[in-house]
């Protein structure tokens, strides 16, 4: 049976997807400061850039998705939305 999504909820998508982001930029960031802090140096990894980057991927992944999504709802009326078979 095809089925359509004809609508994407702008906010629930941007609040899933700017958690998702925000959780690979720790997993991604974490080993990163690790290593760089077992590498010493006089040049280490910032511990801010640990804490403003999940941040920011957050915000910024909200926003286009939430963005996206608009768009989508605009545009799904008139071209028919995305389709899928489904048992």
């Amino acid at each position: 049976m095809k089925k359509r999504i004809t609508r994407l909820p702008p906010h629930r998508n941007g609040v899933m997807a700017g958690v998702l982001f925000a959780t690979s930029a720790v997993l991604v960031l974490m080993p990163v400061f690790l290593l760089m802090a077992i590498a010493g140096g006089d040049e280490t990894f910032p511990l801010w850039l640990v804490l403003v980057f999940p941040v920011f991927y957050l915000v910024m992944g909200y926003i286009w998705t939430a963005l996206s999504c608009w768009i989508y709802n605009l545009l799904a009326p008139h071209v028919g939305g995305f389709e899928y078979e489904a048992e």
